[in-house]
């Protein structure tokens, strides 16, 4: 049963993948050069999960919040895969060169020791199972436009790396593998991105202390008791990406 969670996140990580390299060819339609691969991966996986989640709350406001159409959408995605531009990038993104150093293989190790450290609590603390209880509630009514005040309340916090969580239920039902590799999937997403970043303005070794200082917080795995949610680290991803893009073209703009 395990494997079939981890084959369902593959495809859905590949699917984002995917739609965010098409979003990425798009937006860079000048063909810029690059930063690095990290960056590149960090923001395709990024834009690509938000184009998933945002046609996954499409299809709840539709009253089509449901197993069938949520991961139709996700497979629909593959067919991207048509367009040259985005099996170009691909060729890039798996045959182009890697450079390998000490603090690349520090960081594999850090992040790898990291994941199997804290896996179990991002799939047994109440921040995850009270999002993932929201899209239980929505899969059953097949809509997002759906509670009262009776209802459990984190039904109306705001939702957004917690969508994919749906994929998962719709699969798996109460089992919570799926929505961990999920949680490790938006921090891996932020390791990328502050890795990247971080390399590209000085050098990989303080990139490596970037990812430390942000690893070692520990709520960015699991609560405590007196403060019982997890950073989002969607939202931090998202803030760090935006806040350096600006960043790059005031740069850019001054020249």
């Amino acid at each position: 049963m395990n494997q079939l969670h981890f084959l369902a996140f593959f495809i859905f990580a590949s699917s984002a993948l995917t739609a965010g390299v098409r979003i990425y060819s798009f937006i860079n339609k000048q063909r810029a050069p690059l930063l690095n691969r990290s960056i590149y991966l960090g923001e395709s996986f990024l834009l690509g999960s938000s184009w998933v989640i945002g046609l996954m709350m499409i299809l709840g406001f539709a009253h089509l919040y449901r197993p069938a159409p949520l991961w139709g959408v996700v497979l629909a995605n593959f067919l991207f895969l048509l367009d040259k531009n985005v099996r170009e990038a691909f060729r890039k993104i798996i045959f182009s060169k890697v450079k390998v150093d000490l603090p690349l293989v520090i960081l594999l190790i850090f992040t790898a020791f990291f994941i199997f450290r804290n896996c179990y609590y991002l799939i047994d603390i109440d921040s995850i199972m009270g999002y993932a209880f929201t899209h239980r509630f929505w899969l059953e009514a097949g809509t997002n436009l759906v509670g009262t005040d009776a209802d459990y309340w984190p039904t109306f916090l705001p939702q957004y790396d917690s969508v994919p969580y749906a994929l998962g239920i719709a699969l798996f039902g109460n089992d919570m593998l799926f929505g961990g590799l999920i949680s490790l999937y938006w921090r891996l997403i932020a390791v990328l991105l502050v890795f990247g970043y971080t390399s590209y303005r000085f050098d990989r070794w303080y990139g490596l202390a970037a990812v430390f200082l942000m690893l070692l917080d520990d709520h960015m795995f699991y609560s405590g008791l007196n403060a019982w949610v997890i950073i989002n680290s969607a939202l931090v991803a998202l803030g760090f990406a935006a806040a350096y893009n600006l960043w790059e073209a005031r740069a850019k703009d001054s020249v």
